[in-house]
């Protein structure tokens, strides 16, 4: 969805140029939703590109080696062995579903 907004997006610059398409979205009419939208965007690519490297350079907590106490399931991702996904998959994915839910109402 966000990948379709952004190539939408651009096919619309395309057809009406840069300039008079930031002019008409950020019109005071439309400045607040437009900030919405491009934000949501930000935030959407930063939260599925990003956050996953941070997560994977050491900073996901167990060694996965399976020992030790509990430290890691063993398969490697830090997360423990509980049953289910994790509370930080589940946050992100809420947070993903609301970035999504603010494009379509900035595009309504």
């Amino acid at each position: 969805t966000t990948l379709g907004n952004i190539i939408s997006l651009s096919g619309s610059f395309f057809l009406t140029g840069p300039r008079a398409q930031m002019r008409r979205m950020f019109h005071s009419s439309r400045r607040v939703a437009t900030i919405m939208y491009l934000g949501s965007l930000f935030v959407t690519l930063l939260v599925c590109l990003v956050l996953p490297v941070l997560r994977h350079d050491g900073t996901g907590g167990g060694d996965g080696s399976g020992s030790g106490g509990g430290t890691g399931d063993g398969d490697g991702d830090g997360t423990g062995g509980g049953k289910g996904p994790s509370s930080a998959f589940r946050g992100e994915a809420l947070l993903l579903l609301v970035l999504l839910g603010c494009q379509y109402v900035a595009v309504a």
